[in-house]
């Protein structure tokens, strides 16, 4: 039992000194390539083409999975405790956040809960969207700014707006490949 409890103290230390190191050294690194090979180290997936802009919060990296030619822009909150899936060709715009942790507000003891993110190919998340735990974007799916999604099933290429997200449309464009990024900071 106590050898049990000196694992819990001593993974929650080292998960808070990877919290550290990442959100208060890493993500302000100017040049990509140096965040990206740190970001790897602590275990987090990364594909081909793809980036994480400077000044996004990482928690639980090892738990968090980005396909190719993917896009998550500054200042972004990826949160990987319940574990975050997200395909190629895909935008995460400025300021979304990802969390897949919260709070049961009906146990009297408002005992944590998580559950995972899955976003796929081709989708879309403008600038300040919050999506919660248990959300999954098919391909092509679209959150406007400021959309907040719940858990539950986003069909493809459809559009969706508001608190909570709404359907209001469908996209023409099915399918893109973002351009390989040149810039050489951010």
């Amino acid at each position: 039992m106590a050898m049990r409890r000196n694992y819990n103290i001593f993974m929650s230390i080292l998960d808070s000194l990877v919290y550290i190191f990442l959100n208060y050294f890493v993500c302000n690194i100017p040049m990509w390539s140096i965040r990206k090979i740190l970001y790897r180290v602590c275990g987090l997936k990364i594909g081909k083409n793809s980036r994480i802009l400077m000044k996004t919060t990482i928690v639980c990296p090892w738990k968090i999975e980005i396909g190719e030619n993917t896009y998550v822009n500054e200042y972004c909150f990826l949160d990987g405790r319940g574990r975050i899936k997200i395909g190629s060709n895909v935008t995460v715009a400025i300021y979304s956040k990802l969390i897949t942790g919260y709070h049961d507000i009906h146990d009297s003891t408002f005992s944590y809960q998580k559950r995972p993110i899955e976003i796929n190919d081709y989708c879309v998340i403008f600038a300040s969207c919050i999506v919660l735990g248990g959300v999954i974007m098919q391909n092509g799916a679209l959150f406007t700014a400021g959309t907040v999604a719940k858990a539950g099933i986003y069909f493809p290429n459809a559009v969706y707006a508001g608190n909570p997200a709404l359907c209001i449309g469908k996209r023409k464009a099915e399918k893109y490949d973002l351009k390989k990024w040149y810039l050489f900071f951010r």
